[in-house]
């Protein structure tokens, strides 16, 4: 299935993740504005700085198989089986999707990384725990492991869908890097918006990390 844009057909497949890191994005807006309210500058600081690199790393897409395993193996520890299972078959559906259409030959097969781009790796791995900590302490049950199963797999997905779309969508990792960015604001606006004295009692253990 294609979607028009300005003239142009683009994949259904290409827009499954980048929406849903768009998503993730204004969970992370939203705590981060939560706790900049509570004066948590550090922790504030290293979250947006995580955040402003993700602008850039999630378009090079290295990394993304390993941020996954990573993110969903925490998860599995201090969730639980049932919910690693959900967030897990979550994560393969969106990795399917996103990876069935894409071309296989700009898969990057080359084993021997670079240490900048062992950097990008570690960045980016960061980024999925991140996304999938807040998502956790701020949505509850099986909607909670979905959309961290379903932004996790996105993580994976996400690099090789835009190199995928470069040449059909003009500058797909500008459009992206607006995506998040806009996203990332909209949450922080909305935590300002409707503050409250932020509890982490449905994930104990990050607010330990983070504090």
């Amino acid at each position: 299935m294609y979607v028009k844009i300005n003239g142009v057909f683009i994949k259904l497949s290409f827009w499954i993740p980048i929406l849903i890191i768009f998503l993730g994005y204004g969970f992370v807006g939203r705590s981060i504005s939560m706790l900049y309210q509570q004066s948590n500058s550090a922790t504030t600081t290293f979250l947006l700085a995580l955040c402003v690199a993700g602008v850039y790393v999630l378009p090079i897409g290295l990394g993304g198989i390993i941020a996954t395993i990573v993110s969903l193996a925490v998860f599995f520890a201090i969730a639980g089986f049932s919910s690693g299972l959900v967030a897990s078959a979550a994560a393969a559906l969106v990795i399917w999707l996103g990876f069935q259409d894409a071309d296989s030959d700009i898969v990057d097969r080359d084993k021997n990384l670079t240490t900048q781009q062992w950097l990008i790796v570690a960045a980016t791995t960061c980024l999925a725990l991140t996304l999938m900590f807040t998502i956790a302490q701020t949505t509850t049950g099986t909607i909670s492991d979905l959309i961290v199963g379903a932004t996790t797999g996105s993580i994976a997905a996400i690099g090789l869908q835009i190199k995928s779309s470069e040449q059909s969508l003009a500058n797909p990792s500008r459009f992206v890097r607006f995506g998040v960015i806009a996203s990332l604001s909209i949450g922080f606006i909305f935590g300002l918006l409707t503050y409250k004295q932020y509890i982490y009692s449905s994930m104990p253990d990050f607010q330990s990390l983070i504090t």
